[in-house]
């Protein structure tokens, strides 16, 4: 990880002073960085602290802390200005000094101040399942298990069927909400029989074990087939009978009695 501490003083001032003359006015931009790189968050041994100079959008020097004096870069070297900058950094001993111990005072010492809201900070994600109606077969369901609003990105979904993990699903890549949250989705394909419980399980560091989430498809799916079936069937049932009763009446009219003629 990376931690950027921007600086700017009296010493500043002067190391653009110097390249000031140097260089010229023409298009200048000087630009002075603390930076800290460590991999873990818990574990600072490996924290390493440089002091980078930028002129024009390019690095020119840069303090090494093993070595513990600046450095030209590489796309610099031989050039007269950057070698004087670096011959006078490198005999300002009370610097030297200063950056030597700036892995502890700058960079330890920021970096457990601003973890928790920073590095540290995490979010529980909310998990909703939803019921998509799949483009292949109409026998078939198709379930999406949308997780979102956590932090950090690292999360695992999974989905179990009987409490079996299913292996037959598929999970997008996770991308930015833009509020420093993420979100992922998990979709399964499957074709329902009855008393089947499907969930989607999620693992996240900001959660003390799994988050579980049954599907709950509110009516049953075969209850839901049956009802289908039932009302096609009332329907043609009722249409039978108005087809019935039209048929009878115009027969009754056709064939009833006729009224006999008065004497």
């Amino acid at each position: 990880m990376r931690m950027i501490l921007p600086v700017w003083n009296q010493q500043s001032t002067a190391k653009a002073f110097f390249l000031l003359c140097c260089f010229g006015t023409d298009g200048f931009v000087l630009q002075l960085t603390k930076e800290c790189f460590f991999s873990d968050t818990q574990e600072t041994k490996d924290m390493e602290f440089t002091y980078v100079f930028t002129f024009n959008k390019q690095i020119i020097t840069v303090y090494n802390q093993t070595l513990g004096i600046f450095l030209e870069a590489e796309a610099w070297m031989g050039a007269d200005p950057v070698d004087y900058l670096v011959d006078y950094l490198n005999k300002e001993k009370k610097l030297l000094k200063q950056l030597k111990t700036a892995v502890d005072t700058v960079c330890r010492s920021n970096m457990m101040k601003h973890l928790d809201r920073t590095a540290g900070r995490t979010a529980k994600p909310s998990v909703t399942i939803e019921s998509l109606v799949p483009q292949v077969s109409t026998y078939s369901t198709r379930l999406v298990c949308h997780v979102h609003g956590f932090y950090p990105e690292q999360i695992i979904v999974k989905w179990y069927k009987n409490g079996e993990e299913y292996p037959q699903s598929t999970t997008t890549a996770v991308w930015p909400n833009g509020d420093w949250t993420y979100q992922v989705k998990s979709y399964m394909e499957f074709t329902p029989h009855m008393r089947d419980e499907y969930m989607c399980v999620v693992k996240h560091n900001s959660l003390d074990g799994s988050l579980i989430v049954k599907w709950d498809p509110g009516m049953d799916i075969f209850s839901r087939y049956y009802s289908i079936i039932a009302t096609v069937i009332f329907v043609i049932g009722v249409l039978s009978c108005f087809a019935g009763l039209i048929f009878w009446r115009s027969g009754f009219s056709s064939y009833g009695y006729q009224q006999l003629p008065k004497n």
